[in-house]
């Protein structure tokens, strides 16, 4: 099985519209930030995103291209929502 349909598959498992592809880590980390859609980014900036444990410059840029498709965009830095300190202490945790 390849890469990008395990991803597909996690994604259809937890019922959420993010972007096919996603390495398992950056899925990880989104689901314990509680991010399962894709409009949930409009409220967290990329800086804030990319200090998830997990998720790195190909999620980002596979998040942001799916945003782009729906005319959406991720949060200005000034009024992001801050899930990444709780977020990485919850992943630290269980590894």
């Amino acid at each position: 099985m390849t890469n990008s349909i395990k991803s597909q598959k996690s994604n259809e498992n937890i019922g959420n519209d993010l972007p096919v592809g996603i390495s398992q880590p950056a899925i990880r980390a989104l689901a314990a930030a509680e991010i399962t859609n894709l409009e949930q980014f409009t409220k967290i900036s990329k800086d804030e995103l990319v200090k998830l444990h997990g998720v790195g410059p190909k999620a980002i840029r596979m998040i942001s291209e799916a945003l782009e498709e729906k005319g959406l965009q991720f949060a200005h830095s000034d009024q992001s929502d801050r899930v990444s300190e709780h977020t990485n202490k919850k992943i630290q945790r269980r590894i």
